[in-house]
């Protein structure tokens, strides 16, 4: 709902974009950079855990019995810009000629048994790519995520560098 009535306030503005960054996000680059690009959304990637798993905020989608079924985008080589289906809102970018087309852009969509379907950031992503916008991500911009007083990002980081250093040696034994 607060999204909702900050998009309300953005619209009566001339702001060109409407950026989020979530009280837990803490950019690690200076994320107005990324304005020159002038993409429809942009999502700066941060680390989550969600059932167990440790992975970065920028998704594939695949439709599986007409519902949509994430997947974190694997991260690319050259670590830059990539077009993704989805993103989660903790810091993002969103040019104003989105939000004049999408109305009430956040809001999480259920199933009829009122368990969520889709959050707001997925949901609104979801709009958005039907409505002809493209959602982008950009791996060079990766936002640091704070649960508990701890660096997701140094958790995500520190696991990489173990799991690397793992596929060295046969069945990642020392």
């Amino acid at each position: 709902v607060a999204y909702n009535v900050s998009v309300k306030h953005f619209l009566q503005t001339d702001c060109t974009h409407f950026i989020t960054i979530e009280d837990d996000n803490v950019p690690q680059t200076n994320i107005l950079d990324l304005l020159e690009l002038d993409k429809d959304i942009l999502g700066c990637p941060y680390p989550v855990i969600t059932h167990g798993s440790l992975y970065l905020t920028a998704m594939e989608v695949k439709k599986k019995e007409g519902m949509w079924e994430a997947a974190p985008v694997k991260l690319p080589k050259d670590g830059g810009l990539c077009q993704v289906d989805a993103v989660f809102l903790g810091c993002t970018i969103i040019a104003r000629r989105v939000m004049e087309r999408i109305p009430w852009p956040f809001r999480t969509q259920y199933f009829p048994d009122g368990t969520v379907h889709l959050g707001y950031d997925y949901n609104f992503c979801r709009r958005a790519k039907e409505a002809g916008f493209e959602v982008w991500t950009h791996f060079g911009h990766i936002v640091d995520h704070l649960k508990g007083g701890v660096s997701l990002l140094k958790v995500w980081k520190t696991f990489n560098a173990v799991l690397n250093d793992s596929r060295k040696t046969p069945l990642g034994l020392p």
